[in-house]
C-alpha cells in the first residue's frame, strides 16, 4: 500500500499564496505590455507612400448655420463668419505637402477609428456628470480618400466631455490642430475682420 502524504495547512496555505500573487503579477505584465505597445504606435509620416492621391478635407465650424467659417480642399474655398455682415469667401487651394500633413494628423490623432456614437453631443454623458450652455458651437469634418467618405461632428459638449471618452479626446484634438491650421491660412488672414461677435 503506498503511503498518502498529506501537506500541512500552513505549507498548503503559502503554496496558494504564492501562485496567486505570481498570477497577479503575470496579469499586471500583460496589461503594462499593452499599454506599451498602444502608447509606442508608430507615427504616420507626411512623406509616407501611403498618402491617398484622392486626399480631401471639408472643415465646418459655426454657431449660425446660416454663417459657417468653412475650409474645404475638394471645392476649393475658405469662408469665414462675419457675424453680423454675413459671411466672406476667398478661393483655397492647398500643396501637396499641406494636404499630405493634414492626412497625417488625421491618421495619427485616430480620426478614422473614432467611435461617433461615443462623441457626447448633449449636455449629458451619464447620470452623474452633465453641463449646460448658453451657446453651442459645433463642428462637422468630413474626410474622402480612396473612393470613400467619413463625416464626424461635435459640438461644445463633446469638448467638455473629453476627459471621461478617449473617442472624444481624439477628436477634438484634431479639431483643435484645424481650427487653428484654419485660423492661420493666409487666405483666411486676409478676409476681411468680423465687426461683432457672438455672446
Amino acid at each position: 500500500m503506498k503511503k498518502v502524504i498529506r501537506m500541512k495547512k500552513p505549507v498548503l496555505l503559502f503554496l496558494t499564496c504564492v501562485f496567486s500573487v505570481a498570477l497577479i503579477c503575470g496579469l499586471f505584465l500583460i496589461i503594462i505590455m499593452s499599454s506599451m505597445a498602444k502608447t509606442s504606435k508608430k507615427l504616420v509620416s507626411p512623406d509616407s507612400d501611403a498618402f491617398p492621391d484622392d486626399f480631401s478635407i471639408r472643415y465646418e465650424e459655426w454657431i449660425d448655420a446660416g454663417r459657417k467659417n468653412i475650409l474645404d480642399t475638394k471645392e476649393g474655398f475658405i469662408q469665414k463668419d462675419l457675424v453680423l455682415d454675413g459671411t466672406a469667401e476667398t478661393p483655397y487651394h492647398p500643396s501637396e505637402e499641406v494636404l499630405r500633413m493634414i492626412w497625417a494628423k488625421a491618421v495619427n490623432f485616430g480620426f478614422f477609428s473614432i467611435d461617433s456614437a461615443k462623441l457626447p453631443k448633449n449636455g449629458r454623458i451619464d447620470s452623474k456628470q452633465s453641463v449646460s450652455m448658453s451657446t453651442v458651437s459645433y463642428i462637422t469634418i468630413t474626410i474622402e480618400m480612396d473612393g470613400q467618405k467619413r463625416t464626424l461632428s461635435a459640438n461644445s459638449y463633446t469638448f467638455y466631455f473629453q476627459d471621461r471618452s478617449e473617442d472624444a479626446r481624439q477628436f477634438c484634438n484634431f479639431c483643435r490642430f484645424m481650427s487653428d491650421f484654419f485660423e492661420n491660412t493666409d487666405e483666411y488672414r486676409a478676409l476681411p475682420k468680423a465687426k461683432s461677435g457672438y455672446q
